[in-house]
């Protein structure tokens, strides 16, 4: 048997206004979780650096970084929080 339910327009604005925020809310638990990964070349226009730079951060620094066969990559997110940390003043330094 079926049941016909009736609602006011208040009660499904409510309604869809709920289950877009929940969706919303889980797209952005979703995107959270995506890494993105950037070449020496997007990271170099990205912080507006040269190449010996990024080399020198890679080999000398302790940039955070993957090799992926022959390619290096960088995790944005990381590099982002090494260069952060990095560029704090030191010691009563500014």
């Amino acid at each position: 048997m079926q049941e016909i339910v009736v609602i006011t327009v208040a009660e499904l604005r409510a309604i869809v206004r709920d289950e877009v925020s929940r969706a919303l809310r889980a797209d952005a638990r979703r995107n959270a979780r995506v890494d993105t990964y950037v070449t020496s070349e997007a990271l170099q226009q990205r912080f507006g650096i040269s190449r010996a730079t990024v080399h020198n951060w890679v080999h000398n620094r302790g940039c955070p970084h993957e090799m992926r066969g022959k390619i290096l990559r960088f995790n944005l997110a990381a590099v982002e929080a090494w260069f952060a940390a990095k560029a704090r003043p030191r010691g009563g330094k500014q």
